[in-house]
């Protein structure tokens, strides 16, 4: 008897130190009654009083159950509330990011629509234009580069058309731009195609020689392939662009200097340079480790090297002086 007593008070005395509510305030009264008539019970000098004493806490078990249950009740609604708050809660973030994803998705839509404006005066070279944009855009410089950076339908962003047209207007503008912070000349357009590639495919050296030594963002490597396999190494040696080859000579080295292009044209920068008698284009290829046992991939597998190419492009030119009634002592000495 006295152990259920014991049991039964300790079971209030835990369960009201769950909530400052209060019932609970309440059972922790009758944790307290319990302990008093436990100490009371035990104080008595006969069994038989003793009994009588937890006779009498036990009988108080019907109103303290009561509470209890009242007890468990008011926990469960508790638990349920706080349950549904969660979910307002839950539902109310959920709203809120879709109203913030609205918000991006304007805010995206609204910097497109400006974008291709800005590029139709990019295109244009309207250099007042830009002005008028960059001033308009000056206190929010993050728009300003999300408009730069922006890719319209084709892939291309204000630098690849800069680097597209590449006349004055076109330069002054880039050299603007490449001043913005977080402009990226990375990015590439529909054909994985950087504007550094761009300006290399154009032949325009001006505005590549700014892409590497002026800009302040993210820049692009002119000598990363293409889907064609062509750097702009390739570009300059088939264009007979020294300006262009003196540009990206600082980047030429053993490992790219000798890179076959494919599709239709597997030949390598010094193949191309060697059609086109391109010496300079030559000596600074041959100087960044060119190899002249490399050349041209032919349809049957094999390779016809720059150095054969060159014998049998002078052996024609010999036949030809021949034809035309000359001496090949002279053909040699002019070649």
């Amino acid at each position: 008897m006295e152990k259920k007593m014991a049991e039964f008070t300790q079971q209030m005395r835990q369960l009201s130190g769950t909530s400052d509510a209060e019932v609970f305030k309440t059972i922790g009264g009758f944790a307290d009654e319990g302990d008093r008539i436990l100490d009371k019970a035990r104080a008595t000098e006969s069994d038989e009083e003793k009994i009588l004493v937890l006779e009498e806490g036990l009988a108080k078990r019907t109103e303290w159950v009561k509470v209890l249950s009242d007890a468990k009740d008011a926990m469960e609604e508790a638990q349920q509330a706080e349950q549904d708050d969660e979910e307002i809660v839950i539902d109310d973030d959920v709203e809120g990011e879709h109203s913030e994803e609205d918000q991006q998705a304007e805010s995206d839509a609204m910097v497109g629509d400006v974008a291709k404006l800005f590029q139709k005066a990019v295109r244009d070279g309207n250099v007042k234009v830009m002005l008028d944009f960059m001033n308009a855009l000056s206190k929010t410089p993050g728009t300003l580069t999300k408009i730069l950076n922006h890719r319209d339908s084709v892939g291309a962003t204000a630098l690849h058309w800069c680097a597209f047209y590449g006349t004055e207007a076109h330069i002054a503008l880039a050299k603007v731009f490449v001043k913005v912070p977080g402009i990226d000349l990375r990015l590439e357009d529909n054909h994985n195609q950087s504007a550094c590639i761009t300006a290399c495919m154009k032949g325009h050296h001006e505005m590549l020689d700014l892409f590497l030594n002026s800009a302040k963002g993210l820049k692009c490597d002119p000598m990363k392939t293409s889907a064609e396999g062509l750097h702009c190494a390739h570009y300059a040696a088939r264009q007979d662009n020294v300006r262009l080859m003196q540009v990206i000579q600082p980047l030429l080295t053993s490992e790219n200097v000798d890179v076959y292009a494919n599709a239709s044209l597997t030949a390598t920068p010094l193949y191309f340079a060697t059609e086109n008698s391109s010496e300079d284009i030559i000596k600074i290829l041959l100087e960044a480790g060119a190899s002249s046992a490399e050349g041209k991939r032919l349809e049957d597998g094999t390779v016809q090297s720059c150095k054969e190419k060159a014998q049998l492009d002078l052996m024609k030119q010999i036949a030809l002086v021949k034809m035309l009634g000359g001496k090949t002592s002279e053909a040699r000495s002019e070649l």
